[in-house]
């Protein structure tokens, strides 16, 4: 009597270099148990040309990916980014994996995000992110002749607004 296992539903907002890599990724190796509905970014011929190479639709905007219906958003653009979503997605009842999770260091935020994840019963899953790569340099440490190296391909400006910066922007030389 085996059922038919579900599938989830995906929207991912961020069509930059890890929203693309998390969608070639669903797309070519977790479709078995996940359909992404389409992508929706801040420039909608970036989310046209992504949602084209892996299927799906283009979003011009959240309201068309909560009108979906997704059961997970995955959230690949900034902090400020999802500083403006978060709240309304998770409000609408949708499970969120936010990859800026720089933007719950703002305990205001995170306050809000928590208490409205309660009332509406959605989850927010907070992935450890570059946090992982340190657990491994850290353990690494301990370990004899191993090197260790950490790359990232972020742009320095999505730093700008890092707690760490202090509100400074980094400077145009810098980016």
């Amino acid at each position: 009597m085996g059922g038919q296992v579900r599938r989830f539903k995906l929207a991912i907002i961020g069509s930059g270099s890890l929203g693309s890599i998390i969608a070639r990724v669903v797309a070519k190796d977790l479709n078995e148990d996940f359909e992404i509905l389409g992508i929706f970014s801040g420039k909608l011929e970036n989310a046209i040309k992504l949602s084209n190479e892996i299927g799906g639709k283009a979003y011009k905007t959240l309201d068309e990916i909560i009108d979906d219906k997704p059961d997970y958003i995955i959230e690949a653009a900034s902090p400020d980014v999802l500083k403006e979503i978060g709240i309304k997605i998770l409000a609408n009842g949708i499970d969120l994996i936010p990859l800026s999770v720089g933007a719950l260091a703002d305990k205001e935020f995170y306050h809000k995000v928590q208490t409205i994840a309660r009332k509406y019963k959605s989850r927010l899953y907070i992935p450890s992110g570059a946090v992982g790569g340190f657990d491994v340099l850290r353990a690494s440490m301990a370990m004899e002749h191993v090197d260790v190296a950490i790359t990232t391909e972020k742009s320095p400006k999505s730093l700008n607004g890092a707690p760490f910066l202090n509100g400074r922007k980094l400077s145009e030389e810098d980016v």
